[in-house]
């Protein structure tokens, strides 16, 4: 025997505006994916903002570095960057074998560990180091040891 439902009978039940809904578990999963995609996606996108910032903010203190060590007497042959994580930059001066091994050092070494203590925050730290540059140097080296970028001073 068919039954037929009247709007009488529709009508004499009415959804609850304050009570909890109910999802089927295919809504549910569908939601909880969709919002962990987009939760890495707006973290990939953090992530990729903090870095870019980083790289330049590396740029520039390579920049203070080259004019503190002008004002000392000191020509670096070079600079390269090698980035540890999105927060935590090396960069390796290469300098002549006189300039490596002048008394000059003492000051140059003092001045970076101040100046990268003034620079750390804790979405950024750079470390600074200095190797002497001689004859038949192999810049392959240091590429092979991540050192995958070289700074270009602006002149």
């Amino acid at each position: 025997m068919k039954q037929i439902i009247t709007d009488k009978e529709i009508n004499s039940w009415q959804l609850s505006e304050d009570g909890p809904r109910l999802y089927s578990s295919d809504a549910v999963i569908d939601a909880y994916l969709k919002g962990k995609q987009d939760g890495l996606d707006e973290q990939q996108k953090i992530i990729q903002n903090i870095f870019a910032g980083n790289y330049s903010k590396s740029g520039q203190n390579t920049t203070e570095l080259y004019r503190y060590l002008a004002s000392v007497g000191i020509k670096p042959v070079s600079a390269h960057l090698k980035f540890h994580s999105f927060v935590s930059f090396e960069i390796i001066v290469l300098l002549s074998e006189d300039d490596f091994l002048s008394e000059k050092m003492d000051n140059v070494y003092t001045w970076c560990r101040e100046f990268q203590d003034k620079v750390y925050e804790d979405s950024y730290r750079v470390c600074f180091s200095f190797i002497d540059f001689l004859e038949g140097f192999d810049f392959t080296q240091l590429i092979s040891d991540g050192f995958n970028a070289r700074y270009n001073p602006k002149k």
